[in-house]
């Protein structure tokens, strides 16, 4: 979720947190801390355009590791 000024309204959160955790995969929780990182690190997404606020104020990401591994 966004503010208006496109900053973080809070702290980023993984909605398939559970599943990651009863993974037993290391890797996915590394994978998930990168995603995090990620969206902090680009913010604050201020190039959105003011007057479309309604439509990003909140924006899923999608990061699949096995994608960006090309599997």
């Amino acid at each position: 979720r966004l503010n208006r000024d496109g900053t973080l309204l809070g702290n980023p959160k993984v909605v398939n947190d559970i599943q990651i955790g009863t993974s037993g995969n290391p890797f996915w929780r590394v994978a998930e801390r990168a995603a995090i990182n990620a969206v902090l690190d680009c913010a604050p997404y201020d190039f959105l355009p003011q007057e479309k606020y309604s439509d990003w104020q909140e924006i899923e990401f999608n990061f699949d590791p096995r994608e960006m591994a090309g599997l």
